[in-house]
């Protein structure tokens, strides 16, 4: 009986364990997504503000 007690608990510390090391890569890795797209970002150009702005007068006049 103790013995598997000290196997649910021991499996129980590993589970918690690995879910902080999941939750710290996710943050890891939603901070690199955002540093790329931070670097890769380009301002529109007249011709696409233009084009965004034509595409949004037709949604607000459906």
């Amino acid at each position: 009986m103790e013995f598997l007690i000290l196997v649910v608990v021991v499996i129980v510390a590993l589970y918690i364990f690995n879910l902080g090391g999941v939750k710290q890569h996710r943050r890891n890795l939603q901070d690199e997504i955002e540093k790329s797209l931070d670097k890769n970002y380009k301002p529109f150009t007249d011709e696409e503000k233009k084009r965004w702005q034509e595409i949004m007068k037709e949604i607000d006049d459906r």
